[in-house]
């Protein structure tokens, strides 16, 4: 009577079945359907209007429609309803939502959840992994041999991590800058920090031309000597010789692969000598007229958060000597908006002493976040200044505790009493 699932290869009676009539078992059919919001078979990839969930055991047949989903019976809509709550693995208490479920494991159980994994896996509540402060951090760099995870891809400049390289390259198109000269030359994936590292990278490693126009246009760069020497005598009508133009030197300017984890077998990050690197950046000017760009393009902007992210760090790193890596991701996801501050300021509490983290809260500079978290800061002063306590009344108290006769006045009637 069980089949066996397409997928995971296990037998089971309880199916999700497709209108080609090909069959998953219910957890990974609901895992497609709920999760992924994938209709399509994965065997014959025909799209399937209703899906039907069935127990090939039970005979009992009360069709419960939803919107995507058909089920046989109630204990087939139980059976899914099971696998979509939010529940503890520890307690069986059943929460909202998975934040409330993530703040419960930290509160409750002292346990923590991978941020980046329950934000991009598609997992069901029974298959969170749970982690302690220190697992955590190894799991995120892959140390502790889980099947098939090499860990996560970690962005030095900005001292977070990215669910996977997909992820790691969405972020260094929108954060950082990549060379377009080198992947003209085959060079692909380099990403430098900002533009006033691309423009140190463009010195050392290419060709520059150096008049002041075509650096203020920005198109100043080129592969090979041939066409800075073209470029020259056509638009500046200088004739130069071949010997003329300096060649390229070693380039030390760091940069960052969201690829490392595949091409350099789990190195950390990709970052050539990271030396001091002696430059004559008076060559390169920067164009002060305003323009209108985008913030992510804005370099004024860009050297902002740059200088903030920079003051965060050497703040926490001289107010507190642990967990220094865990405390500057969690401030950073803050400033981001990709962890709320209540939820942030929670994790925090496990990393450091309640004063220290009063202390560190009232001097970082948490930029947008910034009025959001004073109004927070004061309801978290008066919580750990002044805790509530509770009236507790022992058991062995209220136990052992002696029946007292009732005390008052008793009127006594003197003509029975006899002389």
């Amino acid at each position: 009577m069980d089949s066996d699932c397409a997928i995971c290869m296990s037998k089971s009676h309880f199916i999700v079945e497709y209108e080609c009539k090909h069959t998953l078992c219910i957890t990974c059919g609901i895992r497609l359907v709920k999760l992924y919001k994938k209709k399509e078979c994965t065997l014959c990839k025909q799209i399937s209007k209703k899906i039907i969930v069935k127990n090939k055991k039970s005979k009992l047949k009360e069709e419960i429609n939803s919107d995507d989903v058909i089920y046989q019976n109630k204990e087939c809509k139980d059976k899914v309803l099971n696998l979509l709550i939010h529940k503890c693995k520890k307690c069986q208490v059943i929460l909202k939502d998975i934040y409330e479920l993530r703040a419960h494991y930290r509160e409750v159980h002292a346990s923590l959840l991978c941020y980046e994994c329950i934000d991009n896996k598609k997992q069901f509540w029974f298959e969170h992994n749970l982690y302690s402060v220190s697992t955590l951090r190894c799991h995120k760099n892959g140390k502790l041999n889980e099947d098939g995870f090499r860990g996560h891809v970690y962005c030095s400049f900005c001292n977070i991590f990215l669910y996977d390289e997909s992820c790691a390259k969405q972020h260094c198109i929108q954060s950082h800058v990549s060379c377009t000269v080198c992947d003209l030359l085959g060079i692909k994936n380099r990403f430098y920090n900002n533009f006033v590292d691309l423009e140190a990278h463009f010195k050392n490693a290419h060709y520059c031309c150096t008049f002041k126009y075509c650096q203020n246009i920005k198109a100043y760069v080129f592969p090979y000597k041939t066409e800075l020497l073209e470029h020259l005598l056509k638009f500046h009508k200088q004739i130069s010789k071949f010997n003329d133009i300096s060649s390229t030197i070693s380039c030390n300017i760091p940069y960052f692969d969201p690829f490392y984890l595949s091409t350099q077998n789990n190195i950390k990050i990709n970052i050539l000598n990271n030396s001091v690197i002696n430059l004559k950046m008076n060559d390169f000017k920067h164009n002060t007229q305003a323009k209108e760009i985008p913030t992510y393009l804005d370099r004024t902007k860009i050297t902002e958060n740059k200088r903030n992210q920079s003051l965060r760090k050497s703040l926490i790193k001289r107010n507190i000597t642990k967990n220094q890596e865990e405390v500057i991701e969690i401030a950073e996801k803050i400033v981001n908006k990709r962890l709320s501050i209540i939820d942030g300021c929670a994790d925090l509490k496990l990393l450091m002493d309640e004063n220290v983290l009063l202390k560190l809260l009232k001097e970082l500079n948490f930029e947008e976040a910034q009025n959001e978290m004073k109004d927070y800061y004061k309801i978290l002063e008066k919580q750990i200044l002044f805790p509530k306590f509770e009236k507790k009344i022992s058991e062995n108290t209220t136990n052992t505790r002696k029946e007292t006769k009732p005390v008052g006045f008793k009127i006594l009637n003197l003509k029975n009493y006899k002389k």
